[in-house]
């Protein structure tokens, strides 16, 4: 392993590949991705992979636009499989308070040069074929959003990254710093100490505890979430088919409950957001009634 490098990346999750691909492409190769396990190993592999643009604030929303864009290129430069697949993102609202949040979101997005169209009912059930329409009063469709692999983008981000000269240490925990005058000068491994000019953390939900080892303190906390992922259903089959597609359809977001899903590859997945953290699987499931699920019960 390297004794010195001027920037140390410390994690090897979506967010430390891609800070290490964007500075080897402004020129920045003498760093070194850090992972105690193995690349996407921590909080990543199990991402939902959605892409959506559009946010409150201007700058976080180019970003992601930026993010799209390289999405569609990013697997013809590595030569990896991304799982990227523009299918769009239906939101739905079943009440007149959230119709006039897609409605506002709508002109948001214009303003920021997205597409997003107000659609009606009928439309969002011609986009994804599988909804229980019962409640729903209208929807909003931004075809550029898409879906990915979370571990495909990371493995081809790491790649172009160390294609142009990054280094990437799997395996190796980072046990502390080397601090003088209030800055790092050099980060502690298990396995050697690395001189450095800069240390990144982006350790994900052990940045808190990466954060204490540098003596600053980062409002991190963990929360757990619940997903379930369904067998392969003629249903999701036939929903992929009438949206054009033989792989997937488009993500779908229902605020009211806290529900998203999607449906790829014939199979359909299925989380929510919780309001409470290390919430157990009973009591999360136990939040939804069976009236808010999406799909069509079971006869």
């Amino acid at each position: 392993m390297r004794d010195s490098a001027r920037v140390v990346i410390i994690g090897g999750g979506i967010v430390g590949c891609s800070i290490a691909y964007h500075l080897t492409k402004l020129g920045w190769k003498d760093l070194i991705i850090l992972e105690k396990g193995e690349l996407t190993s921590g909080s990543t592999w199990h991402a939902a992979g959605l892409v959506g643009q559009l946010r409150s604030h201007r700058n976080v929303t180019r970003m992601l636009q930026h993010s799209v864009s390289l999405y569609e290129t990013l697997e013809a430069e590595t030569g990896l499989t991304t799982g990227w697949k523009r299918c769009g993102c239906l939101h739905l609202a079943s009440t007149k308070e959230r119709l006039f949040e897609l409605k506002k979101g709508a002109t948001t997005a214009r303003s920021f040069g997205l597409e997003m169209h107000m659609i009606t009912p009928s439309e969002a059930l011609q986009i994804f074929p599988i909804l229980d329409m019962d409640g729903i009063i209208g929807a909003a469709f931004m075809p550029s959003d898409g879906q990915a692999d979370p571990s495909g983008l990371t493995m081809a981000l790491a790649k172009g990254a160390i294609n142009r000269g990054a280094t990437v240490e799997q395996k190796t925990r980072v046990t502390g710093f080397e601090i003088r005058d209030n800055r790092i000068h050099a980060v502690v491994t298990d396995r050697g100490t690395i001189r450095c000019e800069t240390v990144v953390n982006a350790a994900g939900m052990w940045g808190r505890e990466i954060g204490r080892m540098m003596g600053v303190n980062i409002p991190l906390v963990p929360f757990q979430h619940q997903y379930l992922v369904t067998g392969r259903s003629r249903d999701c089959r036939r929903a992929c088919r009438r949206c054009g597609t033989r792989t997937a359809c488009s993500t779908t977001r229902r605020r009211s409950g806290g529900l998203s899903w999607a449906v790829t590859n014939g199979t359909a997945s299925l989380g929510r957001f919780m309001e409470f953290p290390r919430a157990s699987p009973r009591s999360c499931w136990s939040r939804i009634s069976t009236t808010s699920s999406p799909f069509p019960r079971p006869r």
